[in-house]
């Protein structure tokens, strides 16, 4: 085993990966917020797919060393490369720099795949929360085939139309230290376009990549209501989008059957093998 000592976690790397570690995307930037963690099996003989896993965190914090164990599986059984990527949180640089940033990552993974060994017509794209958010907003680049969101806050145009309610599953954030207004460092009633810019919503078209949708009923940071709208509006648009609903739970969760799930999701669209992908209710 492998030991890498990280400020939050002691990363444990089986011997049989390759770790390549901090690696900054962006030219000239030795920020470590736009780095990233790549890992591919040693003993590699063809280019394989590649997994970009965003990390959540209100986009304000979090960090890719905390997503490494979810990926080791994937590496591990030696048909995957996977990468957990940092990008710049709201205080330090509002949107769209966020996306700016997972788009450069991408950029340099295809621009270096044969460096590393990536398919570049197999990546798929992974997040929770914030992450899930930023995942959703690639969907329409031709070169992602495929997307998982955990979580993820994604219809924002409904805060604009609640700041004056009492009472409202949103109402936190329209606040002002709202991880929302944050994000697009302004008052979204002085500049709406802002706000519907950040809104994968408001984006989403036609040319999506097919979707895997989780989450929790009870979540109590981001209404499950958010994912039922993508999931509408997928269906008007054409796009294959289906919703894993996690009953009872909240905002975080791990479930043995969710993780297969995914597994399957990946393997369909990025392995052509497996089921195809279906609508589930997981307790």
């Amino acid at each position: 085993m492998q030991l890498y000592q990280r400020p939050e976690i002691l990363l444990e790397i089986p011997e049989s990966i390759e770790f390549l570690s901090d690696i900054f995307y962006k030219n000239h930037s030795t920020n470590i917020r736009q780095s990233l963690h790549l890992m591919k099996p040693k003993e590699q003989n063809k280019k394989l797919p590649l997994i970009i896993y965003i990390h959540g965190g209100a986009w304000n914090h979090g960090d890719k060393d905390l997503q490494v164990p979810h990926l080791i599986p994937y590496v591990e059984s030696g048909e995957y490369i996977t990468v957990a990527l940092n990008y710049r949180f709201s205080q330090h640089a509002p949107w769209p720099a966020q996306i700016e940033d997972c788009t450069a990552a991408l950029n340099h993974l295809i621009e270096n795949a044969d460096l590393y060994g990536v398919d570049s017509d197999r990546i798929a794209v992974w997040g929770s929360s914030s992450g899930a958010h930023l995942s959703l907003h690639m969907v329409n680049d031709s070169r992602i085939q495929a997307t998982v969101a955990y979580c993820a806050p994604s219809h924002f145009h409904p805060l604009l139309d609640i700041l004056e309610a009492e009472e409202h599953s949103l109402k936190s954030h329209t606040l002002p230290d709202s991880p929302v207004i944050h994000l697009i460092g302004c008052d979204p009633v002085e500049e709406p376009y802002k706000l519907l810019d950040a809104s994968p919503y408001e984006h989403l078209s036609e040319e999506a990549c097919p979707l895997l949708l989780a989450h929790g009923t009870e979540d109590e940071a981001v209404p499950y209501e958010q994912s039922l709208a993508i999931k509408e509006k997928s269906t008007i648009l054409g796009v294959p989008c289906h919703l894993i609903t996690m009953d009872g739970h909240g905002h975080k969760f791990i479930h043995p059957k969710l993780d297969s799930e995914v597994k399957n999701f990946f393997d369909y669209h990025l392995l052509k093998r497996g089921n195809p992908p279906k609508d589930l209710s997981i307790s």
